[in-house]
């Protein structure tokens, strides 16, 4: 398994986001989801990701670090 950055999905060449439907991660599984451009947080009130999961920028930060298909990579806290 070769090691992802987030910039492997949030290109900045495309505002930081993903221009395929569904991003790719480890092992050239894809997700069910596109990395979608990060912008606007402040006034953002309905939680972070497409469906508003994450409650916190952390936890945005997070979830796709630890998750299976996207970058599938254990952190200790």
């Amino acid at each position: 398994m070769a090691p992802l950055a987030c910039a492997d999905c949030h290109k900045q060449q495309d505002a930081f986001s993903d221009i395929r439907r569904f991003s790719e991660g480890v092992d050239n599984q894809f997700g069910d989801r596109q990395a979608m451009a990060v912008m606007n947080l402040a006034w953002h009130k309905n939680g972070l990701f497409w469906d508003g999961r994450a409650a916190h920028v952390r936890d945005q930060a997070l979830m796709p670090i630890q998750n299976p298909v996207e970058m599938d990579e254990t952190l200790t806290m």
